[in-house]
């Protein structure tokens, strides 16, 4: 039946991607370097120091995705099925700024996957796709990393019913011309669902930040993003801080937004 939910799921996701891949194509192509997409860095498979907490997930898999415009499409896989699949939309590509001058629209979106519950008795290949909001048939894959079970390992009932916060997606970079409005995107999962929050990170000093309220030029939205209008601020760089937190931890990332002509 969770086959079936996923399988029905990705062709929503695809059939999403060829209706917005219409409607974004003025966007794609006011970009001023043009559409393009690629890896920041290998498919990397990371262990979380501070786990131990047995609702805490242990292993992550990283897939970071550089691409102008700066949303797109995402499937992982685990031995070529998959298991998971994300669609990312930046509702300021709509403003009337964007459509009538040219935008960087360049960002490295962070992905992350937690396999704790996906390799319990047998190691598994795993690899993530991106697939292009200006052309659906075009998309990028990443090598396989192969993910090992963790001897003595079990799922049990508190890794099934009670989970920490776990940042899922984060708008790592974005580079952006001043004057347009900016979405950050931050997304996390957890049981129960983590309430998301932004702070505003000094430039001088990264220990200190400040409430996102103090800014008048900055929203969070419902969904756990930010907008921002680069319009009202004189800054060449915005750092933020986008937390998740549940009765069973916080988890944190931080977004950097850069501004330049």
């Amino acid at each position: 039946m969770a086959q079936q939910l996923l399988f029905t799921f990705v062709i929503l996701c695809e059939a999403a991607v060829l209706l917005v891949a219409s409607l974004r194509s003025s966007t794609c192509n006011n970009l001023s370097g043009g559409a393009s997409m690629a890896f920041e860095q290998p498919l990397e498979l990371v262990t979380i120091a501070d786990s131990k907490k047995p609702s805490s997930c242990a292993r992550v898999l990283e897939c970071s995705v550089f691409s102008a415009p700066p949303e797109g499409t995402i499937f992982w896989y685990k031995n070529n099925k998959v298991v998971h699949a994300s669609v990312v939309r930046d509702i300021t590509l709509n403003s009337a700024a964007h459509v009538s001058s040219p935008l960087h629209g360049m960002t490295t979106l962070r992905h992350r996957l937690c396999v704790d519950s996906l390799v319990l008795t047998k190691s598994a290949e795993f690899k993530c796709r991106a697939q292009s909001p200006c052309n659906p048939l075009e998309s990028i894959e990443s090598l396989p990393v192969e993910v090992k079970p963790v001897v003595g390992a079990s799922l049990g009932y508190a890794n099934r019913y009670y989970k920490a916060p776990l940042i899922t997606l984060v708008s790592s970079t974005r580079i952006e011309a001043p004057g347009h409005f900016v979405q950050l995107f931050c997304s996390a999962e957890g049981m129960p669902k983590p309430e998301l929050s932004w702070r505003i990170l000094d430039n001088k000093d990264e220990t200190t930040s400040y409430p996102i309220e103090d800014a008048r030029f900055i929203w969070p939205i419902g969904n756990g993003n930010l907008i921002i209008d680069t319009a009202k601020t004189d800054a060449a760089t915005l750092s933020f801080q986008c937390i998740a937190e549940n009765k069973f931890g916080r988890d944190v990332a931080d977004s950097t937004l850069i501004l330049m002509d």
